[in-house]
């Protein structure tokens, strides 16, 4: 009887483990994050599903650190959420992230060429 019950306790953990993929490893500090004040211009017009799934993906941005440079010499980078852009400034020294655009890769386009 105590073989299985250890057995069982075993699972548990491993499931347990399994499931806690998205926890910051020992001693890593999580992003703080911030937006920028118009960051939702094109994210208020979205359908409630659009924006749950773009939520989701922003709140991920507390703990992932895989994005993409926009550009070389611009400091902001892109994560992706099928074909809607998110467009942040890391700052690594303080661990914040600012949300600076939401929108479509159409808008997303015009807010890049803004910046030149």
């Amino acid at each position: 009887m105590l073989q299985i019950k250890n057995l069982f306790v075993r699972i548990k953990l491993n499931l347990l483990n399994h499931f806690v993929v998205f926890q910051p490893q020992r001693g890593e500090k999580m992003y703080t994050l911030n937006y920028n004040p118009d960051w939702d211009t094109h994210y208020s017009k979205m359908d409630s599903f659009t924006q749950e799934k773009i939520w989701k993906k922003i709140q991920k941005q507390k703990e992932e650190t895989k994005t993409r440079h926009l550009r070389h010499g611009i400091e902001f980078y892109v994560a992706e959420q099928g074909q809607y852009r998110i467009a942040l400034k890391i700052n690594e020294d303080e661990k914040t992230k600012t949300i600076w655009f939401v929108g479509n890769h159409k808008q997303y386009e015009a807010w890049y060429k803004s910046l030149q």
